[in-house]
């Protein structure tokens, strides 16, 4: 019994993991990167660039 009880208490250990890393990998990272704002130094990069070829 005691067995029985660790072998599954391994089993749901290690399906949460894989749950928590795929969440980190995929969808955690597909969410944030959505959800920049302005302020972000990646987008001032990107709008000094913009200003940049547009000015002659």
């Amino acid at each position: 019994m005691k067995r029985c009880l660790l072998s599954v208490f391994l089993w749901v250990k290690k399906q949460l993991w894989s749950l928590i890393v795929a969440y980190m990998l995929g969808m955690h990272n597909f969410y944030h990167g959505d959800t920049r704002t302005a302020d972000d130094p990646a987008n001032k990069i990107e709008a000094n660039e913009a200003q940049e070829n547009e000015s002659p």
